[in-house]
């Protein structure tokens, strides 16, 4: 028997079948991640001629071929233990060949918000999600004390729903090869720059405020001398609102809402100023 707990495949390529992973018997994969693999033929993500194969809590989205993009299945029986994310757009899930009985915990179909392949500690390499992501807390652990990374697991967020697991301790748990710490309750910062229509004049003085979801003030700044502003001391791991004023401009958006998964930059404004008319002599 095969098995693939807590590991991320990716970046991988194949001229035939299984760009990611190749199960040519029976296999068994828990809390993974397969993800950004790519055949010439079929199952970008996973392929499998036949036998048995079960996945758990694992994210298999993101891979590309030109037949059945994330998983291929030519006979056998293919299983699901839920908690899984499936497939990238509409209908990768169920374009796999022989079907898998999915259920009601797996979530299929949607772009899972993971970034670039990277080193965020640990020995291997791993796809941190952004906080909040499909599978935040909609996994199960499967008995895993630990990610991929050797880090804590189940590390639940008090603000968002879980899935429900056999085992209670484990709700919590996110789904794939990493899971997601705790958010600190301070230290990020939101930077930009606010300048006119034409990006060579900066408006200096400009009024910024960063505000929740539910609209309480977080901070607030003005612009400097070279237009640029910075908010610090933001909570890590929410969704803010970023908003710009300035007498003598408009500014479309006037605001713009941010995830904060660490220091955020680049939240540029651009602001425009109405022509003012010469009063005749």
């Amino acid at each position: 028997m095969f098995g693939t707990i807590g590991a991320t495949i990716s970046g991988n390529s194949d001229t035939g079948q299984g760009g990611g992973l190749c199960l040519f018997t029976t296999g068994i994969v828990r809390n993974s991640t397969i993800t950004n693999n790519q055949s010439a033929d079929e199952g970008g993500g996973l392929y499998a001629p036949g036998g048995t194969f079960d996945i758990g809590s694992t994210i298999i989205s993101g891979n590309s071929a030109p037949e059945r993009p994330e998983i291929s299945v030519d006979s056998g029986t293919p299983a699901s233990s839920g908690f899984n994310l499936i497939g990238n757009s509409t209908g990768d899930a169920q374009d796999i060949g022989v079907a898998i009985s999915y259920q009601a915990s797996d979530i299929l179909n949607t772009a899972p918000v993971l970034g670039p392949l990277a080193d965020n500690g640990g020995p291997t390499f791993t796809h941190r999600p952004a906080y909040f992501f499909p599978g935040h807390d909609k996994g199960c652990a499967f008995g895993a004390t630990l990610d991929q990374r050797g880090m804590p697991r189940t590390i639940d967020f008090p603000i968002v729903a879980n899935a429900t697991c056999g085992n209670p301790s484990e709700n919590g748990t996110d789904i794939g090869a990493f899971e997601l710490p705790t958010p600190t309750a301070g230290g990020a910062f939101v930077s930009g720059r606010v300048t006119d229509s034409s990006g060579k004049t900066v408006v200096i003085g400009a009024q910024v405020m960063v505000t929740d979801v539910g609209g309480k003030r977080v901070g607030s700044t003005t612009t400097n001398s070279f237009g640029v502003f910075t908010v610090s001391d933001v909570p890590v791991g929410g969704i803010y609102v970023v908003s710009v004023s300035s007498k003598g401009y408009t500014f479309d958006p006037s605001s713009q809402v941010v995830q904060v998964d660490g220091d955020t930059v680049d939240v540029n404004f651009v602001g425009s100023s109405p022509t003012r008319r010469r009063r005749g002599r």
